[in-house]
């Protein structure tokens, strides 16, 4: 891998938010969690340990991935309808290397998320 400057490491730490699907206020929306807007990288001597989405100080969902199967840190994760849409949610995540990082989302603006697109 290249030099990586400052910028960098925060680009590829950094929880990023996509929609799995249009927004629709009538039903369930698909949040798509990936760490790095650089991907970050999933290698034997630096991956991403796990991701973690809280809200209210309540642990809503932990993913724990293996460098050695999972080639990217991604989650999809389905809003509930009876979440409270009036509080954030916060995603942490954690780099073998790097520490923890942080990142928070506001439930009442999802519309404006990009939607991930299919390949």
């Amino acid at each position: 891998m290249n030099k990586l400057f400052p910028q960098d490491i925060e680009l590829m730490h950094l929880p990023y938010f996509k929609l799995g699907n249009s927004f629709n206020s009538n039903k369930e929306n698909e949040i798509v969690i990936q760490i790095g807007r650089i991907p970050h990288p999933m290698e034997k001597n630096h991956y991403i340990k796990w991701i973690e989405i809280w809200q209210n100080n309540k642990l809503l969902r932990r993913e724990e991935f293996n460098p050695l199967r999972e080639k990217e840190a991604k989650i999809y994760f389905v809003v509930p309808k009876d979440i409270d849409t009036s509080k954030e949610l916060t995603v942490k995540s954690f780099c073998n290397l790097h520490g923890l990082y942080q990142a928070k989302i506001d439930l009442t603006h999802l519309d404006k998320l990009e939607v991930e697109k299919e390949y």
